[in-house]
């Protein structure tokens, strides 16, 4: 095995004038806090994984032919360049990879399922506070040595105990405040998590599914649950599980990995599917600019980056394809603080206003294209996500209804000109290379309500990390605002509906008292029918007792909701077949890429 090593910006430059691939910006990467998110159900157990050799070039492992070669795939940002993602953030696309799951994904029979991964099958206590993993036997990181108990205990203690909060980022900090134990038992090779409160849905939420989640990926062990210092280290040299190993980083730049020949996800181990790359080694590198993605795909210099509608046919007429990652990535938009009375948006009126008034049509037809942008679903829910049915589907375009409710809410408009103004609405949005279009959709959106409804509206373009500060430290700060930033969808949503509407992302004090969140309402009806509704994931009825609560999240409106994107890539020419799983906002699938042999 190669070994793995950290470049540091010098030796980039150098190497930089030596090979010039791409002109790319030494930029620095934004923080990736994602919020918390969802749950799931036990899967029949698989056979316990063991070693398989390394394979040769060319070589046939299994029945899979490996492609001399590598692919190259262009990234808007890395974020924080953390492998440790409990303590800082690393882009999706090389984490989801590096790392191993307890529990994975995999496409079954045309259906996208949670599987077993580190964790051959997982179970809740009756009571719902407890989950119970078992542990496969003969998994391996990528230097060779076993994923042992200790491992597993210490990576979920790490991440998910309850002092995680004390130095973790937001998804930490939010699972601690519930966090009661970490143990092993009760049973051999098993691991247990205790809550202070029901968790049905943390299983899924913590699987190699959810976009933000990374409490389920396993580390080494490290000799303190918490050392800044020991990060450190681990950052330099890090060691994961998964089907790509790191050989060479190169901060703000690239990260070059090798296929893993050991990972444990292959059909010789009992798994439904070999999820091993079919091709040597992987180049991610950092490219900012769509331009630049798009000449490299055409020179060969580059195989794979995030395009849009506006250079569809560029990437085309340079014998590249447009592969889409279906239902992946919604424009997430609600309003914080309508709790407060003396609010405009605290009446139900206003908040549908604010919905009847965009144009989504006019969204999609001039910034996306229909293939790309689909009018349809709440929130983070799609048509593959349980409890969605046609009737969650975004409020229609009707300026009249919506000047029809600011009148009835005696507010200023174009039919009502006498009426309280309702003050300047600020949208908050940031730049996202999930997608490249974010802001403009937000400057269109305020015109929409700038001509429909006569509103006074600022457009605030931050950056990611001043953004994440803001909603999960400060919240009150954006009281009667609304925020515009990028989301993943998901295939159960109790998980993030427990972080945006149940519960407190924020600090209440010292002993982390759970509280129920006021960021958004503060409605306790909808309080308890949601953590009611939480009692179902997994159950018989969670598909209509979800559909209730979408249906009663929609009509609160609190959420401005405008459909899903099937997130387009571009390939390039050596890319034979890709096939991306569907509700996945980053670039996944990768043991579906071919290239020539």
């Amino acid at each position: 095995m190669l070994r793995r090593k950290l470049l540091t910006r010098t030796t980039f430059c150098v190497s930089l004038v030596l090979v010039l691939l791409f002109t790319i910006a030494c930029s620095s990467a934004a923080q990736d806090t994602a919020p918390a998110a969802p749950a799931s159900a036990p899967q029949a157990a698989s056979s316990a994984p063991t070693a398989v050799p390394a394979a040769a070039a060319g070589a046939v492992v299994s029945g899979t032919t490996v492609s001399p070669g590598r692919v190259t795939m262009m990234l808007g940002g890395f974020n924080a360049e953390v492998f440790d993602n409990t303590i800082g953030g690393l882009s999706k696309e090389p984490r989801k990879h590096f790392h191993g799951s307890l529990s994975s994904w995999d496409r079954i029979d045309g259906q996208m399922q949670i599987v077993p991964g580190i964790a051959k099958k997982w179970e809740m206590s009756s009571d719902l506070k407890t989950l119970t993993y078992t542990i496969m036997e003969g998994g391996k990181f990528h230097d060779g040595s076993d994923i042992t108990m200790d491992d597993v205990l210490w990576s979920l203690q790490h991440s998910v105990g309850p002092q995680a909060g004390d130095y973790g980022s937001s998804v930490a900090i939010a699972f601690s405040r519930i966090s009661e134990k970490v143990e092993l038992g009760p049973g051999p090779r098993q691991v247990s998590v205790t809550a202070k409160v029901p968790i049905p849905e943390v299983a899924v939420y913590w699987s190699e599914n959810e976009g933000g989640a990374s409490s389920g990926q396993i580390m080494p062990k490290r000799p303190l649950i918490y050392s800044q210092e020991q990060s450190d280290a681990y950052n330099l040299d890090p060691i994961g599980s998964g089907p790509l190993d790191l050989l060479e980083h190169i901060p703000q730049t690239s990260m070059l990995f090798q296929r893993f020949d050991g990972f444990y996800y292959q059909p010789d181990n009992g798994y439904p599917s070999d999820k091993r790359i079919k091709f040597e080694e992987m180049m991610m590198t950092l490219v900012p600019e769509e331009a630049t993605r798009v000449a490299a795909l055409a020179t060969g210099e580059g195989d794979i980056g995030r395009v849009s509608q506006a250079t569809f046919n560029q990437v085309e007429s340079g014998g590249g394809k447009i592969v889409f990652s279906p239902e992946s990535v919604i424009i997430e938009s609600y309003l914080f603080g309508c709790y407060d009375d003396s609010l405009p948006c605290h009446d139900k009126g206003v908040r549908q206003a604010l919905n009847y008034a965009i144009n989504k049509e006019q969204m999609r037809d001039g910034l996306f294209g229909d293939e790309v942008f689909k009018i349809n679903g709440f929130w983070i829910v799609t048509e593959s996500t349980i409890g969605y049915d046609t009737d969650l589907d975004p409020f229609k375009f009707n300026p009249a209804k919506a000047r029809e409710l600011f009148t009835a809410a005696g507010l200023k408009n174009p039919d009502n000109p006498g009426g309280k103004d309702f003050g300047t609405m600020v949208l908050n949005t940031y730049p996202d290379p999930l997608l490249p279009t974010l802001t403009e959709s937000a400057r269109m959106a305020a015109a929409n309500w700038e001509e429909e409804l006569g509103l006074t509206v600022e457009v605030r373009v931050l950056d990611k990390v001043t953004y994440t500060k803001l909603r999960t430290k400060t919240p009150e700060l954006l009281s009667g605002q609304a925020v515009w930033v990028a989301q993943n969808t998901r295939m159960d949503g109790a998980g993030i509906t427990r972080a945006v509407a149940i519960t407190s992302q924020r600090e209440t004090d010292y002993n982390r008292k759970f509280q129920p969140n006021t960021r958004i309402h503060n409605d306790t009806s909808l309080f308890e029918m949601l953590k009611e509704t939480m009692l179902s994931t997994g159950q018989a009825t969670a598909e209509e007792d979800w559909h209730a609560a979408y249906v009663r999240m929609r009509d609160e409106a609190y959420h401005l909701s405008l459909g899903y994107v099937n997130a387009p890539w571009g390939t390039g020419p050596r890319i034979l077949t890709w096939d991306p799983f569907p509700v996945c906002e980053y670039a996944c699938a990768y043991h579906t890429i071919t290239i020539p042999q």
